[in-house]
């Protein structure tokens, strides 16, 4: 059987053009299972469940049994394909769905308290309040926040334009937002901009296009200057901007226009803050609770 698996490993490298580390991990399960039943050749659905059955008792996690399932789906289709096998074993053999996590988000008070470290009287301090604020009131992704031009904010509107390659979107700035970024965009912006042609929102200190890394640097420092001791980074406040919202009564169809989800089974996974606030909600309110 050994040389089905080489074989399969290098269709999968030449037909399907799979990286080495994945060719790797498909040759892992393969094998793995080949350990318990080495004549694949005679391999039924039966064996494969009992197989995937030994994984839940070991308590695998959901993630590595949902690949070993494809591994295998691979490697007997590709079997079949050739006609080494007769019968396709994998039919009706489900991947198991990980469970929703819950994404970490802060609470209102500390997200407060973030959001007041920067000092409001240095170029550094004025930008950086200003993309600390532009992120939780618009929730977009860093990604997104380095992307947006100086022309996509219309100050007038109150709102950010934001285009990807397939849509485009509109985001509320809010009145406290507005005003810092106002502040950085008279007092801070153009002392720092090397080029007249810049159009790049945010910019480093070099006048240069604010990165990725320099975004994630900024929010560690100010987290330690907060006394904040959880892990997280800039999608946490992304979280929390959805988490708040939803927990004050937003719907999650004008937050997922919001976050730019493409669907709204992305969004969902925030209803339950929104459940959470209608218990607590519920145990203040109901004379009976």
């Amino acid at each position: 059987m050994k040389n089905y698996v080489d074989e399969f490993c290098t269709y999968l490298e030449i037909k399907k053009g799979l990286s080495k580390n994945s060719i790797t991990a498909y040759r892992h399960d393969v094998c793995l299972f080949l350990e318990k039943y080495p004549d694949a050749l005679s391999v039924n659905r039966t064996q494969i469940m009992s197989y995937l059955l030994s994984l839940q008792k070991q308590n695998r996690k959901t993630s590595t049994q949902a690949r070993c399932i494809i591994s295998l789906r691979a490697f007997f289709s590709y079997l079949h394909m050739n006609g080494i096998i007769d019968a396709y074993p994998m039919d009706h053999i489900q991947t198991p769905k990980a469970p929703t996590k819950v994404p970490y988000v802060l609470t209102v008070a500390e997200v407060d308290k973030l959001l007041s470290q920067p000092a409001g009287d240095t170029p550094k301090g004025i930008r950086d309040k200003a993309m600390l604020e532009f992120l939780y009131a618009t929730g977009m992704k860093v990604s997104e926040i380095i992307d947006v031009k100086f022309s996509d904010v219309h100050l007038e509107l109150g709102c950010v334009e934001y285009h990807d390659k397939d849509h485009s979107r509109i985001i509320p700035l809010g009145k406290t937002c507005l005003g810092f970024l106002v502040d950085y965009m008279i007092k801070v912006r153009d002392n720092l901009i090397k080029d007249e042609d810049e159009t790049y929102l945010f910019i480093n200190m070099n006048g240069k296009k604010m990165s990725r890394q320099g975004f994630w640097k900024m929010i560690q420092y100010y987290k330690a200057m907060a006394n904040i001791t959880e892990e997280f980074g800039p999608n946490t406040l992304r979280h929390s901007f959805a988490a708040h919202l939803v927990a004050n009564g937003a719907d999650l169809k004008s937050v997922q226009l919001m976050l730019g989800h493409r669907d709204i089974s992305s969004t969902q996974i925030y209803a339950n803050f929104f459940n959470h606030k209608l218990k607590e909600t519920y145990d203040k309110a109901h004379p009976r609770a």
